[in-house]
């Protein structure tokens, strides 16, 4: 059976890989897959991802007259609350594993 998210790139879903096919993966789970699947090898690491967005949204800022030198993981957190943001209007799982794999992100980005 094909992943029914389309993102971890597994020939199998998602439940089947935790050996739960009566349940849906843990948050966490999904997010790990996900930070260290296709997003990794679409977007690059998150120190080349984000840095990349924190350089646009710097200039960005700047040339709006409020200059500010944002780095990586300025840019996770300021990701995590716009989908705080999403949250308030309505639960949804996928900002919730949007938010862990933020997380994870900036936990990469400390470790260096």
């Amino acid at each position: 059976m094909d992943c029914p998210c389309d993102l971890c790139g597994s020939p199998a879903g998602l439940a089947e890989l935790e050996g739960r096919p009566d349940r849906e993966p843990s948050i966490l789970d999904e997010a790990q897959r996900i930070v260290d699947g296709p997003r990794r090898s679409t977007y690059g690491t998150p120190a080349d991802n984000h840095g990349r967005t924190a350089v646009l949204w710097s200039a960005y800022l700047h040339a709006r007259g409020r200059p500010a030198a944002l780095s990586a993981e300025d840019v996770c957190w300021l990701n995590v609350l716009q989908k705080l943001a999403r949250e308030l209007h309505g639960p949804n799982r996928d900002s919730l594993v949007d938010v862990v794999g933020y997380v994870l992100n900036v936990d990469e980005l400390r470790r260096g």
